[in-house]
């Protein structure tokens, strides 16, 4: 049987796991509330963070061939594709929402794939020019991805 003090004890843990839980995401809010550190081309990826206050970097420069990688850092849902919003066809293929085959309750269907909270979308850049996406579940956070002729 519990006593008295041990469901303090149980309240007071919990209160603590609650707590670190409230101030871990405003510690990485603030962190990502400053410039954002310079994008580094040279590997084969390069990445792009989604936050609460839109894409960083909101435009990079990066030689055909390289892969860029969207982290979803904001807790909300990403779903990038290339401009202009809502066609996303610009670049054709450059676009998140992915279809994908799902049984639910006995059915087969289709369903989306686009990312609630921390997930990561790729695309390989293969044509030169100046790429401009968004983020189609909130059109007005912007980014581009200008990709240059140098090979990697």
């Amino acid at each position: 049987m519990i006593d008295r003090k041990n469901i303090i004890l149980i309240i007071g843990v919990l209160g603590i796991v609650a707590l670190i839980g409230l101030v871990i995401p405003s510690i990485q809010y603030q962190r990502t509330k400053g410039s954002p550190p310079p994008v580094d081309t040279s590997g084969t990826e390069v990445k792009v963070s989604y936050t609460m206050n839109g894409f960083e970097p909101q435009t990079i420069t990066i030689p055909i061939g390289t892969t860029v990688a969207w982290d979803n850092q904001s807790g909300r849902p990403m779903w990038v594709g290339s401009d202009p919003h809502p066609s996303h066809d610009n670049l054709p293929g450059f676009d998140q929402k992915n279809i994908i085959s799902e049984y639910r309750n006995g059915i087969l269907g289709v369903v989306p794939v686009y990312a609630h909270g921390p997930a990561i979308y790729e695309y390989t850049f293969t044509r030169p020019g100046t790429w401009g996406y968004h983020n189609h579940l909130y059109p007005s956070d912007r980014g581009a991805v200008i990709v240059t002729d140098a090979q990697k």
